[in-house]
């Protein structure tokens, strides 16, 4: 028995060694995969919003091979050349989620950057990833900063901006609760994904081989693009609750509302529901006046809705940035008019 431990210690032992080696060489001669060269953010909370590093340039590569791109922050934390203190009130200003961000895409094929080579307005790009409160939290910051903001275009992510938000002052008020760490095989992937190059690597690797990518799938160590359409569901007061939020956030300003439209609209098991509740989120903003651009019968008249995202990640493709841009131009001229 004795005998038996000795050799379990020594055996994980060179496990230990084997994985540090790797880790190590890794960084050394494949820095690309280093996870502390990949892209990450300072999480924003209550009235502070979420920001990039500053004056700092990262990384941002898919291990599924859908995205290799250089992401560069200016000195307040934004993915903008221009200096939003700068900003003036015939100016556009573009908040939302990691949608607008441009997650995945080069900067300069984002919508926001489409957009301002199409019409020639001056555009500041104020997205991180995050939800309504952080979208308030962006604007205020940059007011702070010394942007003069009138006219800005929200994104509205319909996977995850809609949801039952509480005020500000009830969040202040809250008591701080102690935070329970529950360990999941997602949370022990995400983990990994910020934490090792050696993960990384052999993700990356993984989902470049066709049999290897299939055998993984079986085992459950990739998921597929339908993973959490699962958990949709009908509520009426989260649409109401979220339209509340949303309205709270842009009553200082003049808004257009640009709708990402969820991709459980063409798959996975909740299509109807989904339906549903992007149609009542989109019709009760338009009834109560605000000017919406929403996507999905753009996206839907091409008869292949998913083209307009990456083949594994959620986001937009280059091809989804562009239509939206092209969609919010023609928004403007007839504004214009």
């Amino acid at each position: 028995m004795r005998s038996i431990g000795i050799n379990f210690l020594l055996t994980l032992l060179a496990a230990l060694i084997s994985v540090a080696a790797g880790e190590t060489l890794i960084r050394i001669f494949l820095p690309s995969f280093d996870p502390a060269k990949q892209i990450f953010f300072y999480k924003g909370g209550l009235e502070k919003p979420t920001l990039g590093p500053p004056n700092l340039s990262l990384k941002q590569t898919s291990t599924s091979d859908d995205f290799d791109v250089h992401i560069s922050f200016n000195k307040y934390g934004l993915r903008d050349h221009k200096v939003v203190s700068n900003g003036q009130t015939g100016d556009l200003y573009v908040v939302g989620d990691s949608f607008a961000f441009g997650w995945g895409v080069e900067k300069i094929d984002r919508f926001s950057n489409k957009l301002e080579e199409f019409t020639g307005r001056t555009i500041y790009n104020l997205a991180t990833p995050g939800d309504f409160e952080n979208y308030n939290n962006l604007l205020k910051h940059a007011i702070v900063l010394g942007a003069k903001i009138r006219q800005v275009i929200i994104s509205i992510c319909m996977e995850n901006d809609l949801k039952l938000y509480k005020s500000i002052a009830l969040q202040s008020n809250s008591p701080v609760k102690k935070k329970s760490y529950t360990i999941t095989f997602q949370g022990l992937k995400q983990f990994l994904k910020t934490h090792s190059a050696l993960y990384i690597f052999i993700s990356s690797t993984i989902h470049r081989n066709s049999k290897a990518k299939s055998i993984a799938k079986k085992l459950g160590l990739i998921t597929g693009v339908t993973e959490g359409f699962s958990q949709i569901y009908f509520d009426m007061e989260t649409i109401n609750n979220s339209i509340s939020k949303l309205l709270d956030v842009v009553k200082s300003f003049k808004p257009v509302f640009l709708v990402i439209p969820s991709r459980g609209l063409w798959i996975g098991e909740k299509q109807e529901i989904t339906r549903k509740i992007h149609n009542t989120f989109v019709k009760k903003v338009m009834s109560l006046g605000y000017d919406v651009i929403d996507m999905r019968p753009i996206f839907e008249s091409t008869k292949m809705p998913m083209n307009f995202y990456f083949k594994n990640d959620g986001h937009w493709s280059p091809k989804g940035h562009y239509a939206a841009a092209r969609a919010l131009q023609a928004y403007f001229q007839e504004v214009k008019q």
